[in-house]
């Protein structure tokens, strides 16, 4: 059974939430975001490898960071638990 297990019960099958996908299309981006707003927004096409995300960081994170709205040049990077980072 593909589901997700609810409460510390979750093994009995009325505590069973089952989730389904098409699998049809997913789309993955790279956002960012400050409290002065929203930042870039990059389509990762294809695989979202380490090659890819380093390849963002490079060519997106750094200049929006390095040109954006960071007076005094602090700024925090808070990513996900992805393997790839």
């Amino acid at each position: 059974m593909n589901g997700e297990v609810k409460g510390p019960e979750g093994g009995h099958r009325q505590n069973v939430v089952s989730i389904f996908s098409s699998g049809r299309c997913s789309v993955s981006v790279w956002g960012a975001m400050t409290k002065e707003g929203l930042g870039p927004l990059v389509r990762i096409r294809g695989p979202f490898t380490t090659a890819a995300y380093c390849d963002v960081l490079q060519h997106v994170f750094l200049p929006y960071v390095l040109d954006g709205p960071f007076e005094d040049g602090i700024y925090f990077l808070q990513h996900d638990r992805s393997p790839i980072h």
